[in-house]
């Protein structure tokens, strides 16, 4: 993630989206630098079944989007959108 992640992106973004069952608190603090200091034009999404699994520090910085069920691609555009300003979008699902 870190040599992808500090690419230079073009004028349309670079998107990177990290779908995780489980993901260790270790491997969300490694993450948090790319969520603090994102390189312009460059968005995160997490895609997890549940938020408590993730530290506060990550839910502080993310837009968050609770769904029904794991794939619900219908609102997954608008999300995008929504997720922009803060450079790091929360998809959240219940098993």
């Amino acid at each position: 993630i870190k040599s992808f992640a500090t690419l230079k992106s073009d004028n349309e973004g670079k998107y990177i989206i990290i779908e995780a069952i489980s993901i260790t608190h270790e491997v969300q603090q490694a993450l948090l630098k790319f969520f603090e200091e994102p390189n312009p034009n460059t968005y995160f999404f997490l895609i997890v079944p549940r938020i408590e699994s993730l530290l506060s520090t990550i839910l502080s910085r993310a837009c968050i989007v609770e769904l029904e069920k794991k794939y619900d691609y219908a609102n997954a555009e608008k999300f995008i959108e929504m997720s922009k300003p803060c450079h790091l979008g929360v998809f959240c699902w219940q098993l």
